[in-house]
């Protein structure tokens, strides 16, 4: 395909339709060789209100002489409309060419879709391998990272962190779930980080709590 800068590879230029059409004719057996003046005059006559208004872009390329000469840059679906007026052989011929562009098009764009995809997936996969590094994973936390203690507890009371840690490994080994130890930027000893559905069976336990029997000394009394 003529390559032309800044050309959208879903268009196709007024010369290439040209040399599919005679490479149709020529094979075809009864038809003349079309000249590309001729053709710009099928394109203006069937586009007429298009080209005036802009929406079919001509261009300036250079023939064998070295000479300018325009052609149009058409849509795929442009190029097919001019081809009622070849014969059923060179329009079926020349459709199928232009339907394999189209293909060609289609899967350039969904691996294009597939290469951005991927680049998406690795993306998330380290953001979540970030997150569960500094303790803010999808499935594991830190008791640093969960925002409802604030509703049950004291906060700022000595030792409520080292309290509900060993609440949390008492509660991961009844509810048989693990636990891990990880190193985050924010701290230079081990962190323990708990998964999601541990923290939220103890925030079960704390609304059904009412006497205030977990952690008494830290609870807030409403």
């Amino acid at each position: 395909m003529l390559e032309i800068m800044g050309l959208n590879k879903d268009r196709i230029t007024s010369l290439e339709l040209l040399d599919q059409i005679n490479i149709f004719r020529k094979q075809e057996g009864n038809r003349a060789e079309l000249q590309h003046y001729d053709l710009l005059k099928i394109i203006r006559d069937e586009f007429e209100e298009e080209i005036n208004e802009g929406k079919i872009s001509v261009v300036d390329y250079k023939d064998k002489k070295g000479e300018l000469r325009p052609m149009y840059i058409l849509t795929y679906n442009q190029a097919k409309q001019i081809l009622v007026r070849e014969s059923k052989f060179v329009r079926r011929a020349v459709i199928h060419y232009v339907e394999r562009l189209e293909e060609e098009l289609q899967k350039d764009f969904i691996e294009k879709y597939e290469r951005q995809l991927l680049g998406f997936d690795e993306l998330v996969k380290r953001n979540e391998e970030l997150e569960y590094n500094n303790g803010n994973g999808k499935y594991y936390k830190s008791i640093y990272n969960i925002k409802w203690w604030k509703d049950y507890f004291i906060l700022d009371k000595k030792g409520l962190g080292r309290k509900l840690t060993e609440e949390l490994i008492r509660l991961s080994g009844e509810l048989n779930i693990a636990y891990d130890g990880i190193y985050p930027t924010f701290s230079n000893n081990e962190v323990l980080v708990f998964h999601v559905k541990t923290y939220e069976e103890f925030r079960k336990r704390l609304i059904n709590d009412t006497e205030f029997r977990i952690l008494p000394a830290y609870r807030k009394r409403f």
